[in-house]
């Protein structure tokens, strides 16, 4: 039987994307850091800076200076036309403080709503990694699931993944996650809920779980992204540790490790046990935090990208159905 993990393939800041992002972003952090200097010798009047007579808040603008180099840093939109097959397509408006826009999602629809199980029916919601379409997503895992117990299986593109609206940013996916799970659960009401999420999707499957209220998730490689930026060589040795500014800008309200805490509900994870993207000691920050039942399948010697094989899949079914059926 071929893997049902193979959609899981893309990686995470693959090694060509790291030297064109990591090229611009010390650029752009020459160009912020000398800014800076620059500016502190200009317009400053009893304490507050001045541009061409307009007060200004430094603090702020390198805020928000850190949070688009952050949204550049983390993500890998990709707007190419994809073949979406058979799936359906749902577009979900969405408000985020002053701001609002749209996504889309893609789903698969699996059973008619009389479904022919006698238990409360699944619906599984899809976080893809960075690199991810949900023009792509599989039906996985709902083969892991019995037959006909999975009404559907839905994947969402944030803004600045294919035909969304919008960039992507960091500030928005809180009220994208939200609105996911809120039109998920109003096309399918009175079922459980599945959130599934790969990498850095992992993120925003914990946030749906500490805010919420799924019924279970699927991780696979979850990860801290303040800690593995603010964390990692590979990004602070060529900026002298100005990464660690630029971690800081991922907000509390992503905070893997602590909506990790907030997850009480059953979670099952799989991570790749040779990570050369993300540390293994950067996703055992976030599974140790875990509150709910959870248990954890490691895939020896596997690469981030790298799926699973097909000799541990007796393994995963017998997990997720433990976990997800008791």
């Amino acid at each position: 039987m071929r893997s049902s993990l193979n959609y899981w393939s893309t990686s995470w800041l693959n090694p060509e994307g790291i030297d064109r992002r990591e090229t611009l972003l010390a650029g752009q952090l020459i160009v912020v850091v000398t800014g800076s200097l620059v500016g502190s010798f200009v317009a400053i009047e009893n304490s507050q800076v001045h541009f061409h007579g307009f007060p200004i808040d430094p603090n702020r603008k390198l805020m928000q200076i850190a949070q688009r180099l952050l949204d550049q840093m983390a993500f890998s939109a990709t707007t190419d036309m994809i073949d979406p097959e058979n799936r359906t397509r749902e577009v979900v408006e969405f408000e985020n403080g002053c701001a609002s826009g749209s996504f889309e999602m893609w789903g698969h629809r699996l059973v008619g709503p009389s479904g022919s199980t006698s238990e409360v029916p699944w619906v599984i919601l899809k976080f893809p990694g960075t690199g991810g379409r949900a023009e792509q997503a599989s039906t996985h895992p709902a083969g892991a699931l019995p037959e006909g117990s999975v009404l559907s299986v839905w994947a969402v593109n944030p803004p600045g993944y294919g035909t969304s609206g919008g960039k992507p940013s960091m500030t928005t996916m809180p009220a994208v996650i939200r609105c996911a799970v809120a039109r998920v659960g109003s096309m399918h009401p009175h079922t459980r809920l599945l959130v599934t999420g790969n990498s850095l999707g992992c993120m925003w499957a914990l946030y749906a779980a500490a805010n919420c209220q799924p019924d279970a998730l699927l991780l696979r490689n979850p990860f801290s992204l303040r800690e593995l930026i603010s964390g990692q060589w590979r990004y602070n040795w060529w900026n002298l540790g100005a990464a660690r500014w630029i971690a800081g800008a991922v907000s509390g309200e992503l905070d893997a490790v602590a909506n990790a805490r907030q997850c009480h509900v059953p979670c099952m994870i799989v991570q790749s046990g040779n990570d050369s993207l993300i540390p293994v000691r950067f996703q055992a920050m976030v599974i140790e935090a875990l509150s709910g039942r959870n248990e954890t399948l490691v895939i020896p010697g596997a690469d981030h990208g790298d799926p699973m094989p097909e000799s541990m899949e007796i393994d995963f079914l017998a997990i997720i159905r433990r976990l997800l059926i008791g």
